[in-house]
């Protein structure tokens, strides 16, 4: 029997010892393994018929391809990048608040989404939104329309901000009635939304200046149709 190391019987490396140099290579009766997904490739050496083999592990670094730990799945647009993009925080804040969604709401503001961000115009118009259902919401659906306009006064959503329109808040409850409801009035006096005499007054201001806006288009479109018809 051949006592000679192992290694020196098929020229392969020892599986011992420091790393053999370059130039040595696995002999060709050499049968390498498939390597396991993730290490490095181990090869192994048929030294003899009748012996053991001898198997080494590679020690320089191989990159092998393969999925990586953790792969994200894709999902909606996080809150960091709707802040970063303040036309979608726009929209999302709006859709939620015409749904009177207020656990996206609630998302949007405690999470990191800043309503300032939102254009005055645009924060009016969620109010108005969160208003309209005031009127036709069930008894089971009136509290959680008053949970949005609270949390929506809370981070300080100017009730008195003016739209495009010349309206506010307030005059839009105002004028469709909702500022009698108690509730209403309960949540928005909590909020330290006066109706002292001169927020009324102000209030009458817009309704006269709407009334007369309103006058003169008529008035405006009534000349038309009589120029049109060789009447005027």
């Amino acid at each position: 029997m051949d006592i000679r190391p192992t290694h020196q019987l098929s020229g392969a490396p020892p599986a011992y010892g420091p790393r053999p140099p370059d130039h040595i290579r696995p002999s060709a009766s050499a049968v390498p393994l498939m390597p396991s997904s993730g290490t490095a490739p181990a090869i192994s050496y048929r030294v003899a018929e009748g012996q053991s083999t001898a198997r080494i592990e590679q020690t320089q670094e191989t990159e092998v391809e393969g999925p990586p730990a953790y792969a994200p799945t894709l999902r909606r647009r996080t809150l960091r990048s709707l802040f970063s993009d303040p036309d979608k925080l726009q929209r999302e804040f709006l859709e939620a608040a015409e749904r009177v969604d207020v656990g996206q709401l609630s998302s949007l503001v405690t999470r990191g989404a800043n309503v300032n961000v939102l254009s005055v115009e645009n924060r009016s118009n969620a109010l108005h939104k969160v208003f309209k259902h005031a009127t036709s919401a069930s008894a089971a659906e009136k509290q959680k329309v008053l949970m949005a306009i609270g949390l929506l006064l809370r981070e300080h959503v100017n009730m008195y901000s003016l739209d495009v329109n010349g309206n506010t808040p307030l005059l839009i409850a105002e004028e469709k009635g909702w500022l009698r409801d108690q509730e209403m009035c309960r949540v928005l006096t909590q909020y330290h939304i006066s109706f002292d005499e001169a927020t009324l007054r102000g209030m009458q201001q817009h309704r006269q200046a709407r009334a007369d806006q309103r006058v003169a288009a008529a008035d405006a479109e009534l000349r038309e149709r009589l120029r049109s018809s060789g009447l005027e």
